[in-house]
């Protein structure tokens, strides 16, 4: 239970780094440049498609931190964590 406390801990923490923020940059520079002209509103929405795939990836990594936290909690037998 400790390591896989660890290891979806680690999962969480890269892409709150590194994933999400770079997801949100792409979108954000390619509205930017759907809004000026330079991109068609296909590209937009795919911009927009993979953010929201990004921020899945990012929804179910926390669930599997979150059910690590109660595994590891069961197995010590007490609440040792949120």
């Amino acid at each position: 239970a400790e390591r896989e406390y660890a290891l979806t801990r680690a999962v969480v923490q890269r892409m709150e780094r590194d994933l999400l923020p770079a997801a949100r940059q792409f979108r954000d520079d390619t509205f930017t440049l759907y809004v000026r002209g330079d991109l068609d509103a296909l590209a937009n929405l795919n911009a927009q498609r993979d953010f929201n795939e990004a921020v899945r990836q990012y929804r179910d990594a926390a669930v599997r931190h979150r059910r690590s936290m109660l595994a590891l909690n069961t197995a010590v037998g007490q609440r040792i964590l949120p």
